[in-house]
């Protein structure tokens, strides 16, 4: 019982973005890809990870070491976790950006971009693995493929590329603005953290977590990436690809899931009362109405996500290790 409570203040505590399909659903994106990578690159992940790990095993490693940083969690007193967060101070925010709804592309350097978000954290991943990183780059190689596993678990969740950024109506309630331009100025809900469907339960975790343990449905982690993986039809699959070098892949991935996250906010039924941080120009809090089968016309959404998520970790991995 500890450790339930303790693990849900952890998630409440978190910043926004924390912890995408939560433990299990970056699990089980790195069943997937690993039941999918070719040869070659297995033989390559074997090569960098230590004894005993997995792209299943190392895929939470990055939010593990992101709780290390508040001396929570299992690394809370590992010294490479010490030391990788002394080294890299921002890399919290390496998990997400926060675009609005209404983007079509990813524009860096932009209003929205930066060099820590989740696609420019990613870049530096490829790089990292290829070879070819820059001499600010000090990444290792290990630490860059565990991030890597995890991010491509990020991006293709929806609040995860997405902010709601709102202004208020003349009733007090939150008025969701999609368009960019109309952004800049309006305040971010910081993906979903702060859109509350109840009085303690907000539109992220209900991405992370909620959804994920519907999705397995009492299975284990395993026996559920074996039917996702079995689910991706080939005509799918190739509808997935990306285009061009692999290191453009995360921001196509980001604006495709954009579509995903349009949807997850497309449940919303209405909007309450909101409050602004006018000096953060941040939603501290937003009373959210879903629609009654809200979860059920999500649920396929998620599915889909995880499985581009596996399915393109493993193209990914491929094609850095041609």
């Amino acid at each position: 019982m500890k450790k339930l409570i303790l693990s849900t203040l952890v998630l409440l505590t978190l910043p926004a973005a924390a912890l995408a399909w939560g433990h299990d659903g970056h699990v089980i994106v790195g069943q997937i890809a690993t039941a999918r990578i070719h040869q070659h690159a297995k033989d390559a992940v074997a090569q960098i990870l230590a004894p005993g790990e997995s792209l299943a095993t190392v895929s939470t490693w990055a939010d593990e070491v992101r709780e290390a940083k508040r001396h929570l969690g299992p690394l809370a007193n590992d010294p490479r976790a010490a030391a990788f967060n002394k080294t890299f101070p921002s890399s919290g925010h390496w998990h997400f950006v926060d675009l609005p709804l209404g983007t079509t592309a990813y524009a860096y350097p932009g209003d929205f971009a930066s060099d820590d978000d989740i696609v420019q954290a990613m870049h530096r991943c490829i790089d990292t693995l290829r070879g070819k990183a820059a001499p600010s780059n000090t990444l290792t190689r290990r630490d860059a493929l565990a991030l890597l596993v995890h991010f491509a678990g990020d991006i293709h969740q929806p609040l995860h590329v997405s902010s709601g950024y709102f202004t208020k109506d003349d009733k007090g309630n939150g008025k969701l603005i999609t368009d960019p331009v109309q952004a800049k100025t309006a305040a971010s809900d910081r993906g979903g953290n702060q859109l509350f469907y109840t009085q303690n339960e907000e539109l992220h975790a209900r991405w992370d977590v909620v959804l994920v343990k519907k999705l397995m449905n009492h299975r284990t982690d395993q026996q559920t990436a074996d039917a996702l993986e079995a689910a991706i039809k080939p005509a799918d699959a190739a509808s997935w690809n990306a285009s061009g070098d692999p290191r453009t892949w995360p921001e196509q991935w980001a604006i495709d899931t954009l579509s995903s996250a349009r949807t997850a906010y497309g449940g919303i039924a209405s909007y309450g009362p909101i409050d602004i941080d006018v000096f953060k120009n941040e939603v501290t809090r937003c009373e959210i109405t879903t629609t009654p089968t809200y979860d059920a016309g999500m649920l396929p959404v998620a599915q889909v996500q995880i499985e581009k998520a596996g399915y393109r970790l493993a193209a990914l991995l491929d094609a850095i290790w041609p």
